[in-house]
């Protein structure tokens, strides 16, 4: 199975979203990784900032910036294999002891007997049981677990509704 590899040890992030992105939209995972990175505000990778950079309110607004729809899920929705492989994005804390230690992965498929398999962004997949996904999921805060989609269209403005309902009524509906 194909995976990728962080640029830098510290851009599981936005690498994360890159190759959800990619998957997504069909586009080389280079290509996404310069379309997320300039949604991000880094000009390249070498352009790593904090952690708090990293944080699920600042994926939200990159996967809003490219035009993606950003869905919360839950463990129980992954536990159920209801998320789709791919486009999935979470946030596991490898540590017990030290809550810094965090890092971003995408579910690359699920297993038949509950397993999953993870894109872990060194350029391995990872397959962990239901057991420590959860550990992991809930050993500190922020607990988070996304989904990327292509985006619903946005609806159309008050007057332009107003103006094809009064359009309707004079000519009638086709």
């Amino acid at each position: 199975m194909e995976t990728y590899k962080q640029k830098e040890k510290k851009s599981c992030g936005p690498d994360a979203v890159s190759w959800a992105y990619s998957r997504l939209a069909g586009l080389p995972y280079s290509e996404a990784q310069d379309k997320v990175y300039r949604a991000w505000g880094w000009l390249s990778a070498g352009d790593i900032r904090d952690n708090l950079m990293d944080s699920p309110g600042q994926h939200e607004r990159v996967a809003k910036r490219l035009g993606l729809s950003f869905g919360l899920a839950t463990l129980g929705e992954l536990e159920r294999g209801q998320l789709p492989s791919q486009t999935t994005v979470m946030l596991v804390h490898l540590s017990a002891s030290d809550p810094s230690v965090q890092h971003w992965a995408v579910l690359a498929a699920y297993t038949s007997d509950g397993r999953t398999r993870w894109h872990w962004g060194d350029g391995t997949i990872k397959e962990l049981s239901r057991e420590t996904v959860r550990e992991y999921y809930s050993r500190w805060a922020p607990a988070c677990i996304y989904t990327l989609s292509e985006s619903a269209s946005e609806p159309l403005p008050w007057y332009a509704r107003a103006w094809a309902g009064m359009m309707e009524k004079l000519f009638g509906s086709r």
